[in-house]
């Protein structure tokens, strides 16, 4: 039977399929903030308020975009994979060599200041050497 030509042919329309979404990972900051925090010490006290505008931002941003999860987008997070598990132990100082990036941001990495060298991990209670 050719369905295309019977009048007793229905077509099925298809159910719409809702993929559950949420943002992950870095939100790009704000182009002041990246200068700012390029010729600064990204934990100086003077960019709060670059931090606080960032955030305020990029969760309104999620808001009126209907995100049913809203995050800070990370905006001030300035740990990075290299140096999140050893930042803040004894044994490291901030002064390490910087990385340059083609987009224009930078990350310095820690220097180890003396031994023994052990990776440490982020709590509640502070850093831990594991």
């Amino acid at each position: 039977m050719n369905y295309a030509l019977s009048k007793t042919a229905t077509m099925v329309k298809p159910t719409p399929i809702t993929i559950p979404t949420e943002p992950i990972g870095r939100i790009p900051r704000p182009v002041d903030l990246i200068e700012r925090v390029k010729n600064a010490d990204s934990e100086d006290p003077k960019l709060a308020p670059l931090y606080d505008a960032a955030v305020r931002g990029t969760m309104e941003r999620f808001a009126g975009a209907g995100s049913p999860v809203v995050t800070d987008g990370e905006q001030r997070k300035h740990h990075n994979v290299c140096t999140r598990c050893v930042h803040g132990l004894p044994n490291t100082a901030p002064d390490g060599f910087m990385i340059p990036f083609s987009d224009g941001h930078t990350r310095r990495l820690s220097r180890l200041t003396r031994g023994p060298f052990r990776y440490g991990t982020q709590t509640l209670a502070g850093t831990v050497n594991l």
